[in-house]
């Protein structure tokens, strides 16, 4: 049984353990006057003490009943570095098969080395993990990106990179961009991607509740993570890669008939005004890159009904418990 189903126990035992004592002294009292017994003012102060302390064993157990892992820490009696040491045993391993199509993605290579960086030292730093995840790269066949959770694993597929590339390349064919610039648009794509998988494990380790799609949730923690990670994440090109992904993805289909109505994720279109609205609501139009906006899109933007900050807190409480004590996360 854990903590809080624990605590709730408790308050069902109050529960039952004051309505007896209720129905008991209402029983006791009923005889009395069926059988016209008097007692004196004594007596009858003690049973109306038994009586209310029974009402407040109700209302206690009610109030147990109800409460939830914010309301009531099942850390209580642990000091932080004990809970760490409960919960630490395990740490993000980042594995990485040997790519070979070098000839065409040269730079794929690079990519991979900025992320076995960043990924393996900022989530240690960060997370208590209960048990080991990998984040691998490896080659599947197909553009993919996954978390398998019996094996806790995250896969990053090698031809989703390429697959990148080819997006930015064919999106930024007639603009003046520098390759560095384009590497940017490349980096930010894979990044959203990877914390959204990342999200993924965390909701499954952890057993994180999740009010409403869990797609959603993920791509929420992955706009947090960029904006946290990312220098000047805004008008950056890393951002720009992440909405020319989705743009292009959301043309795909042209007829209601082909959407898929039963992917869990929500339509592509969706998810990119999703993140258009965060950004918005955190940087104002400044945010993105120069010629973006438009007035059509700009009176949408100003019409979205999200909060970042909100967001921002309801992640940093539901990991909470979770974090290190020195975390620096968001």
């Amino acid at each position: 049984m854990d903590c809080i189903s624990s605590i709730q126990f408790v308050g069902i035992i109050l529960q039952i353990g004051g309505f007896i004592i209720i129905v008991a002294q209402s029983i006791r009292a009923q005889l009395r006057i069926d059988t016209n017994v008097s007692m004196n003012n004594r007596g009858n102060i003690v049973i109306s003490w038994i009586f209310a302390l029974g009402i407040l064993m109700v209302i206690a157990g009610l109030m147990l009943q109800s409460y939830s892992l914010t309301d009531f820490p099942c850390h209580i009696g642990t000091t932080e570095t004990q809970n760490e040491k409960l919960l630490d045993s395990g740490d993000f391993i980042f594995e990485k098969q040997n790519y070979s199509n070098d000839a065409e993605y040269g730079s794929i290579n690079d990519v991979v080395s900025v992320f076995e960086h960043r990924l393996s030292n900022l989530l240690n730093e960060d997370f208590n993990l209960p048990q080991d995840v990998y984040i691998k790269f490896e080659n599947c066949g197909i553009p993919n990106a996954k978390y398998v959770p019996s094996e806790k694993e995250v896969i990053y597929c090698y031809e989703m990179l390429e697959y990148s590339f080819d997006l930015v390349r064919e999106a930024t064919n007639s603009s003046s961009l520098q390759y560095y610039e384009k590497g940017d648009m490349v980096t930010g794509i894979t990044f959203f991607f990877l914390y959204h998988e990342i999200a993924h494990a965390l909701i499954d380790i952890y057993n994180l509740p999740v009010l409403g799609k869990e797609e959603d949730a993920a791509d929420q923690f992955a706009i947090l993570i960029l904006f946290d990670i990312l220098e000047d994440f805004g008008p950056s090109y890393g951002l720009s890669g992440i909405l020319t992904l989705f743009e292009r993805e959301s043309q795909t289909y042209t007829y209601a008939d082909e959407l898929k109505f039963w992917d869990p994720h929500s339509f592509d279109k969706q998810r990119l005004y999703s993140i258009l609205c965060f950004v918005y609501d955190k940087k104002g139009p400044n945010a993105f890159p120069e010629g973006f906006i438009d007035s059509k899109l700009h009176n949408e933007l100003n019409s979205c009904k999200v909060d970042y900050e909100k967001m921002k807190e309801d992640w940093k409480r539901v990991l909470k418990p979770y974090l290190k004590s020195d975390s620096n996360f968001v």
